[in-house]
């Protein structure tokens, strides 16, 4: 809502013009004239609060002090609101921040756009998620028992966000790593294409094994057309001889932080 001078003062101010849509304040004609516009709390308030709009949509708390052209809560609101809106994820959007390199910030909560760190252990007095998230979770989220497959969940917990109540991955804590799909939130988990195989004998001797397989690791004496064979058993399969390996299925990756816009 704002006024429209010349509608709200029709014959005390002047009409609508390219420069002043809403028409123009103006003057008394004469020092004993009362044609000019009046000096009242209605348009005063109108100024006042379109600024007062500014500055809590910046999430900028009045200093108490008169603005000036070099330190300015009005300008700061204005800063603030148009980074809202041009700097930032959308609501439920994820940010990714190699915040290990100095002089790399964590995203802004100062102000009225909030971000989550989807970490564990960050909702503490003075840790970034304080009065944002709450009751967080650990479940072994593949049911085998591996710490490295871990599911972990937390809640959110500002009234101010539309995602309030809504459960998220803290998926920095869980390693969890994110790709295009069309079920977002699926959980897919690690995995590998089945790897077959097989020896076979025929009254062959076999003595040893190589890459992934190893062995044997003992003999059987066996017969064969009045001759003496070594067969070889205890034979074992291990990928990492050939190849590295770790406790989950995983791309050469570096790990960045990551982020979720919520408010």
């Amino acid at each position: 809502m704002a006024i429209n001078v010349k509608t709200k003062y029709p014959d005390n101010a002047d009409a609508a013009s390219l420069d002043y849509p809403s028409g123009s304040f103006r003057n008394d004609s004469t020092p004993s004239s009362e044609d000019g516009t009046p000096l009242e709390v209605a348009w005063m308030n109108d100024f006042l609060g379109s600024r007062d709009a500014v500055l809590l949509e910046g999430g900028i708390t009045p200093s108490g002090d008169p603005d000036t052209a070099q330190v300015s809560d009005f300008l700061n609101g204005l800063k603030q609101i148009i980074a809202n809106n041009t700097t930032h994820a959308p609501v439920g959007g994820l940010l990714q921040i190699w915040d290990h390199i100095p002089g790399v910030d964590e995203p802004d909560n100062s102000g009225t756009v909030k971000y989550i760190k989807l970490t564990a252990g960050e909702d503490g007095v003075g840790e970034y998620n304080e009065g944002l998230l709450a009751g967080e979770t650990l479940a072994d989220g593949g049911g085998l028992g591996d710490p490295e497959d871990v599911t972990v969940t937390a809640t959110i917990s500002y009234a101010a966000s539309p995602m309030n109540g809504q459960v998220v991955n803290l998926i920095n804590s869980e390693k969890s790593a994110v790709i295009p799909g069309e079920s977002s939130g699926t959980l897919i988990l690690d995995a590998i294409r089945n790897i077959t195989g097989s020896i076979g004998t025929d009254r062959a001797q076999i003595t040893s094994g190589s890459g992934a397989l190893a062995g044997p690791s003992g003999y059987a004496n066996a017969n064969a057309d009045g001759g003496s064979l070594n067969i070889g058993r205890g034979f074992t399969f291990d990928a990492s001889r050939v190849v590295r390996t770790a406790s989950r299925n995983q791309i050469k990756a570096r790990e960045a932080t990551f982020y979720m816009r919520i408010a």
